[in-house]
């Protein structure tokens, strides 16, 4: 999860590829690891920022979490 970089956010599109990369994307590939959300308009402090959109992307990260679980 991460804000925008216009925004103060640290973590910009080419770390996210690396990430991706190195990790493969959970939404595109099976096996991967990482899912990337962006959250537009919020700084570094996403949870800060923008807390009911970062309880959203938790919310349902945990949701997918428990669904691979069982």
């Amino acid at each position: 999860m991460t804000g925008d970089v216009a925004a103060g956010a640290i973590v910009d599109a080419a770390m996210v590829a690396a990430a991706t990369a190195a990790l493969g994307d959970a939404t595109r590939d099976e096996g991967g690891l990482l899912t990337h959300v962006s959250l537009a308009a919020t700084g570094h402090n996403v949870h800060r920022d923008d807390r009911a959109g970062f309880l959203q992307v938790l919310d349902a990260a945990l949701a997918r979490a428990d669904a691979a679980a069982l």
